[in-house]
């Protein structure tokens, strides 16, 4: 995922929220998927 390597550098990131959304209000079909997607990397790449 470079988007997240590129935000991860400029930003200084020190911590990851994520937030949990019922099905009804989520953004679109890929948003949880995503959400999780980076939730993973973070956790084992960084």
């Amino acid at each position: 995922m470079p988007a997240l390597r590129s935000w991860l550098k400029r930003l200084d990131v020190k911590v990851l929220g994520l937030y949990e959304v019922a099905p009804d209000l989520e953004a679109g079909p890929g948003t949880a998927k995503l959400a999780a997607q980076i939730a993973h990397h973070f956790l084992h790449d960084v």
